[in-house]
This record gives structure tokens, C-alpha cells and sequence, in this order.
């Protein structure tokens, strides 16, 4: 090669990093105490080149609507730019100048009243003594794809010294710069004001719990705990690429001083828990170790298909639930005899379960619109996992287990992210199992025959054995009962029905129970001709049912 080509190629090369350079985006946002608890917003970044830029405003997420009803005041500067309405109310326009450097302002308040409850709670929180917020929730950005790699800067301005800031990219920081993807910053939590930050470390990399309000437990534990769950996924996939995660935890009201509600959702390198104050510990055990799992099953081991993904969620719901019990077992932080309880508990929820033999198209049109079937894949895919362990362990003499299986998907996925689906997973699972595993997936996967839980499959130490249990059964109209607040359609064989429950009574206060748990009484306030009463009863059907379940010898 002459050097006269050496030197074009390499000015070719300047000139294409210019251009790359030049078009790197740049988002700074700054965050300011306004009056009345509300927080100003700017928002600056460079427009398009064509003059016309168009901007998101927050609408729908996490169950919420009309989000944007929380920004007040919106504008634009420099004064060359005018900002305009279209057809819907989240979406604006921007016209100015080609490649203008723009400023969006706006105030954010906080759009509902009462207490913070499980209905509002992915809705910004602005309050006197914090801020609660999802990316989707408050940020109005450019509507730029999520794969858009952005230089963003956050500087929280003015904010009070005593005020502890934590959010999905640092903790403690009043300005911080990061390269993210847009999307990234969509999906990022940003918590700030009374929260107390607990600082640890899961082999080596930041663990940061961010909490708020008193509970049945210390900080403390709570931190010990996410970082053993933490540790234990990490150690397992041998990935320790995540250098940051935070966990935040703010209380809920649920109406009632017995209620007990637990709920959060996994965002960018986070995870946000909400809880009544009386939980206890225990409970956060099986959703932190479930969501945290998710950074791998399915992400890291292939995607999910484009066109009705529910049909696969027997994979990345139910191998998500074997390997949390699986992980959290071997990590113990649950004791044997809590493992057991827990399967022999799936297992009797799974045969309960009143459309336990539905087939997989039923979760693709239903998953939904149907709280049983919306449960039917992380039970069906639980025992699926479970038996086909024990069927790679039995074929391989003890050598091999699904845990190769994962990895090698793992490791697949790394240099070739194919997309997942039956045939691609029959075929990771015929590599260790032996034979071809699609006939069976077939049947319990997609027709829906009821799985059979091995004996032999939670392992040596651990029997099986046939045995009666009570089936729950609540006897009325559950559906009718909550939205309609009236009983109807009660069977007069049931319990409810002995205890005084009547057709035609009206709901008079709240409830709280657990589906499938016959071992709690319900107790229901209801009125009728002959005034206000209180019925109370055990959900427990008149016929008992036989279910395989595991002795711990």
C-alpha cells in the first residue's frame, strides 16, 4: 500500500470521527427545590439537524396513565425555539434551528392525593421530605430510541445538606456524568431526602441499600441479605460485570392495620421494593432473589421472541423460580426444611390451580386478564425445571445437572444472542438429557398435560410420599365481591356459606387473604336487611385433595 493511500485511508478515518463525534448527544439535567414541595427540571440537549425535534412527555408505565398530568409549566428557550402541541397530550413538538443547543423547563409536583399506596406508587413522590421517582415517570426527553447512547449529567441543585441522594447509576453524588443508553435512564430510580444509605459489597463491587421508615427488621439485615442474594446469583453465572446496584425500600399503606402487601419492580441496575411497615424480612427473600435473577434468565441466555413472548414465560418466569429457590437454598439463606416447605407449597398451589391443565395458547391470549392463568407459568415452568434436573442428573450418573445447561447458554449467548425459543431450548436440553426432550415439552408445555413432580428430585435426604390436604375454596363470586362490593354465586355447600355468607349482602370494609392458603381464617364485614355483621370462616372445601408432596428425613 502507497504511503499516499495510507494517509487518505487515515483522513477518511479523522473525518468519520468527526462526524461520529459531532453527533454524540449531550443531556444535562439539572434538578432545583421549587416552591410549594414542587422540583424545577431542566432538560438541555441538541436538536435535529432537520429543525424539528420531537419530545415525550411521561404517560404510561407500570400500570399508570397520564402520567404527564404531574408536569406543570413546560417551555423551551433559547427563544428561537417554539414549542408546540399535537394530536396527543405527552407528545410535543419542537421547531428551531438546525442543531440547536435546547433547554426544556418544567415544574414537577405530585398528582395525587392520600396516602402512598400500591394503586399510585410507581407515580412521582414530592413531598416535603422526600422524592420518589422512575425515570418514566418524570423525565420529558427527545423521542429517541432506547438504544441511544447519550452522555447524560444530573446535578441536583440546591437540594438540603441534610438530604441523602442515592439513584441507579451512584449514591451520595450531587452531580454525576455517566455514558448511559436513553432507555437506561428511562428504566433508573431516583430516591432522595430522609433516606439512611447502607453501604456494602457483593464480591467486590458496590451494594447500596436505600431505605426509608421504620420496619420489623434492622438496615442491616436487610443489606446482609440482598448482598448474600446477590452474591449467591453472581457466583452461580460467574458474572460479576454489574459494578453498582442499588435496592430502595419505601413503606405503603395497604388500609388496614393486619394487611400485609409486598410488591417492586427491577429497573436499571436496581431494584425497588415497596412494603407495608410490618413485613418481616422473610418475605423479601423470594422477590429480591426472583427479580435479581432476571439479570440473567432470559437477558443474558437469549431474547425473548418479538411476537407473543408470553409463550415462553414457562422459561424465563418458571426457570426464573427454580433457580431462586434453587440459589437460595445453596446460598443458605433458607434453610432446608424452609426449601421444602416452599416446594410442597408450589406443589399444592399448582394442582389447585383451576386452570393447571390449560394450554400454552391460553397464556399467550390470557396471561394478562386472568390472575390464575397469569400464575400458570411460573408454577408449570417451576416443576418442569425441577423434573428435568432431576432427568439430567439420573441420565449423567450425578455429573451433569440443568445448571450446565444455563451456562452454556450463557456462554452461547454471549458471542451469538439468537433468539429463544422451543426448538432452540429443546435443543440446550437434549445435549445433557440425552434424548429429545420435545415430545414431553409438547405435551406438558404446550397442551398442558399436569406435571408430576419427581420424587427423586429434590435430592438424596429428601423423600416423597402421596398425602390428603384441604382444598381451598372461598365458595362466592370473588370478582363480583371486589368490584361490584356484593355477594353472589355462593355455593351453599361451603363454608362461607355456614358461617352466614349470603347472596345479595353488600361488602361494608376491606379484606385481606391469601389464594390457596386454607390455613388462614377470612373475615368479611357485609350488611344486610338485618344490618352489619362480620363473617368469619377457613376457605376450605368440603372434599379433601391428594397431592405428591416432600419429606425431609
Amino acid at each position: 500500500m502507497s504511503g499516499r493511500t495510507t494517509i487518505f485511508i487515515f483522513f477518511a478515518i479523522l473525518v468519520l470521527s468527526g462526524v461520529a463525534l459531532a453527533k454524540e448527544q449531550k443531556l444535562d439535567i439539572k434538578v432545583e427545590p421549587a416552591a410549594d414541595t414542587r422540583f424545577r427540571i431542566s432538560i438541555s440537549f441538541t436538536g435535529n439537524e432537520s429543525g424539528t425535534t420531537a419530545i415525550n412527555l411521561p404517560n404510561e408505565w407500570g400500570g399508570q396513565r397520564e402520567l404527564f398530568k404531574a408536569i406543570h409549566g413546560l417551555n423551551a428557550s433559547p427563544a428561537t425555539v417554539r414549542l408546540t402541541e399535537t394530536d396527543a397530550a405527552h407528545r410535543k413538538t419542537l421547531t428551531h434551528r438546525p442543531g440547536e443547543r435546547i433547554t426544556l423547563s418544567y415544574l414537577i409536583g405530585q398528582d395525587f392525593e392520600g396516602p402512598f399506596a400500591n394503586s399510585v406508587r410507581y407515580r412521582p413522590v414530592v413531598d416535603k421530605d422526600h422524592i420518589h421517582w422512575i425515570g418514566n415517570t418524570v423525565w420529558a426527553l427527545p423521542a429517541w430510541d432506547d438504544a441511544t447512547l447519550v452522555k447524560v449529567t444530573i446535578e441536583w441543585k440546591k437540594f438540603p445538606k441534610n438530604w441523602k441522594l442515592a439513584n441507579s447509576f451512584a449514591a451520595g453524588k450531587r452531580k454525576q456524568s455517566s455514558f448511559l443508553k436513553i432507555g437506561e435512564l428511562r428504566q433508573a430510580i431516583f430516591v432522595a431526602g430522609d433516606f439512611r444509605i447502607i453501604r456494602t459489597k457483593a464480591a467486590g463491587n458496590q451494594v447500596n441499600i436505600a431505605i426509608r421508615g421504620a420496619w420489623q427488621f434492622t438496615d442491616a439485615e436487610l443489606a446482609e441479605m440482598t448482598r448474600k442474594i446477590v452474591e449467591v446469583e453472581r457466583n452461580f453465572f460467574n458474572d460479576h460485570s454489574q459494578k453498582y446496584y442499588l435496592v430502595t425500600l419505601v413503606p405503603i399503606d395497604a388500609g388496614g392495620p393486619n394487611s400485609i402487601s409486598t410488591g417492586g419492580t427491577g429497573l436499571t441496575d436496581s431494584f425497588a421494593l415497596f412494603s407495608t411497615s410490618n413485613a418481616r424480612l422473610d418475605r423479601f427473600r423470594q422477590l429480591l432473589a426472583h427479580e435479581y435473577a432476571h439479570n440473567w434468565i432470559p437477558g443474558k441466555l437469549g431474547g425473548m421472541p418479538a411476537k407473543d413472548e408470553q409463550s415462553l414465560y414457562w422459561f424465563s418466569e418458571g426457570f426464573t423460580d427454580f433457580y431462586t429457590y434453587e440459589l437460595l437454598h445453596r446460598g443458605n439463606i433458607i434453610s432446608e426444611r424452609e426449601y421444602v416447605d416452599r416446594y410442597n407449597e408450589l406443589i399444592r398451589e399448582y394442582i389447585q390451580l383451576p386452570v393447571r391443565e390449560a394450554p400454552n395458547e391460553r397464556i399467550v391470549k390470557e396471561f394478562w386478564s386472568d390472575q390464575y392463568v397469569q400464575r400458570l407459568p411460573y408454577l408449570r415452568g417451576l416443576l418442569f425445571a425441577t423434573n428435568l434436573n432431576a432427568a439430567i442428573k439420573r441420565a449423567s450418573g450425578g455429573k451433569r445437572s440443568l445448571d450446565d445447561v444455563i451456562h452454556d447458554m450463557f456462554k452461547a449467548a454471549r458471542s451469538s444472542k439468537q433468539e429463544l425459543s422451543f426448538e432452540s431450548l429443546a435443543a440446550a436440553f437434549r445435549v445433557y438429557l440425552g434424548e429429545d426432550p420435545m415430545p414431553l415439552m409438547r405435551r406438558q408445555l404446550i397442551n398442558g398435560e399436569l406435571i408430576v413432580p419427581a420424587a427423586d428430585a429434590l435430592g438424596p435426604g429428601i423423600a416423597q410420599a402421596t398425602v390428603e390436604i384441604p382444598i381451598f375454596e372461598l365458595g362466592f363470586d370473588f370478582d363480583k365481591f371486589v368490584k361490584d362490593r356484593i355477594v353472589a354465586g355462593l355455593d351453599p355447600n361451603s363454608s362461607a356459606y355456614a358461617a352466614g355468607l349470603r347472596n345479595g349482602q353488600q361488602r361494608t370494609g376491606g379484606f385481606s387473604f391469601s389464594f390457596g392458603d386454607t390455613s388462614k381464617e377470612i373475615e368479611l364485614k357485609v350488611k344486610d336487611t338485618e344490618g352489619e355483621k362480620t363473617v368469619k370462616f377457613l376457605p376450605i372445601a368440603p372434599k379433601r385433595l391428594t397431592v405428591p408432596q416432600y419429606i425431609l428425613h
